[in-house]
């Protein structure tokens, strides 16, 4: 049983190793990777020569009453490309600047009274002023929950279990974009096709998170998911990015997993072992059972492969055989003829069964026909 169980784990194995060796040979004929890695180190060199001084002219930048200050330091993308993507030295190193600071609220919301259907979610406005000119209003959720369900399988059983989510407010993130010279919260990302669904900087709120939530995607709010009831904290960070960033742009770009993924080359080579391993095993395993099915009375596989080969390798094996000694024989007289190749074999042992001569299982004499007139059995 045991060894059932592993022979059909290694055929499921060897057919999955096959079609992903398959894929990445067709997925090779497209440089996927060489576009992405383009489009990004485009959108680098045109932040690093023009949007960065853009967005620099925009200062000072408050949110409300409170000052944001310029932060020059590494984002959060750059660490996340030199650990993740596949070959980091190929991409451009842009010049971070982004507007942070902090906003505090008049007090905390506690999760006591939180009802998690209510439609009436607490919200806060949002008012940012860019060089002086206000900007367009954002709203955005302190708190909000949702229901979410999954399947999950217990044993032979799969049932629904669903649950609710609560999400507190803890960040804020908008991306601006200058439009004639005035800077507003904006939809578009500036190198990509389309819009965005809200004036936030990532989707799911900050880079490289991926969750199932359905709602409040692109927002502006940064929460924090938990599944019981959270107190929504007093005070939270906040961030103004350029929608030329190309911190923003990356995160689209590889879904938010910070590689653009291997070369044409690495799909190809391992495309290729995948698939000529995956077939050799594949010959192999067929192989077998071809030996198992045409000689189902041989005492072991060694004697199957004996068979095998006298009944078909044999003949062009001498052939081969004597043809290279006739090549490499230094004396031009000396050849080895058919007598002498055959008594190469005079020695070989002789199994006591030689296997069906047609092949496949032989069956036994059929019985007479009921009606048979030279039956002599009576019914």
């Amino acid at each position: 049983m045991v060894g059932a169980f592993c022979q059909l784990m290694l055929v499921m194995g060897t057919f999955v190793m096959l079609m992903t060796g398959l894929l990445l040979l067709s997925e090779s004929g497209e440089d996927m990777r060489g576009r992405g890695v383009d489009t990004y180190n485009t959108a680098v060199d045109d932040w690093n020569s023009n949007g960065r001084a853009a967005f620099a002219s925009a200062y000072p930048v408050s949110l409300g009453p409170v000052s944001l200050a310029a932060d020059t330091q590494g984002s959060v993308a750059q660490s996340y490309l030199a650990s993740y993507d596949t070959d980091p030295e190929e991409l451009l190193q842009p010049d971070p600047l982004q507007y942070v600071g902090s906003l505090s609220f008049s007090s905390e919301l506690s999760g006591d009274d939180w009802i998690p259907g209510d439609p009436e979610n607490p919200s806060v406005q949002l008012q940012f002023s860019v060089s002086g000119r206000e900007a367009t209003q954002v709203t955005v959720p302190r708190r909000f929950a949702e229901h979410q369900c999954e399947w999950i399988q217990r044993g032979k059983w799969n049932r629904q279990v669903c649950k609710w989510y609560y999400y507190v407010l803890e960040g804020v993130c908008v991306k601006l974009a200058d439009k004639d010279g005035s800077w507003e919260p904006s939809l578009e990302l500036e190198s990509l096709t389309g819009k965005t669904a809200g004036f936030g900087c990532y989707m799911y709120g900050r880079p490289g998170t991926y969750t199932v939530r359905s709602t409040n995607l692109w927002g502006v709010g940064v929460y924090k998911r938990a599944e019981e009831r959270l107190v929504a904290p007093k005070t939270v960070s906040v961030q103004v990015k350029s929608n030329a960033d190309p911190a923003l742009i990356v995160d689209s770009l590889t879904q938010g997993s910070y590689d653009f993924g291997p070369s044409q080359a690495a799909k190809f080579m391992w495309g290729l072992i995948l698939t000529l391993v995956a077939s050799a095993i594949l010959f192999t395993m067929c192989f077998c059972l071809f030996l198992q099915y045409t000689w189902p009375q041989a005492n072991s596989n060694q004697d199957r492969l004996k068979y095998f080969y006298r009944r078909y390798l044999r003949r062009s094996h001498l052939w081969c055989k004597r043809k290279w000694y006739n090549l490499t024989q230094s004396d031009d007289n000396a050849h080895w003829d058919d007598q002498e190749l055959q008594s190469t074999h005079e020695d070989e042992e002789d199994s006591s069964w030689a296997g069906p001569t047609t092949g496949g299982y032989t069956l036994g004499q059929a019985p007479p026909t009921l009606h048979d007139p030279n039956s002599t059995s009576s019914v």
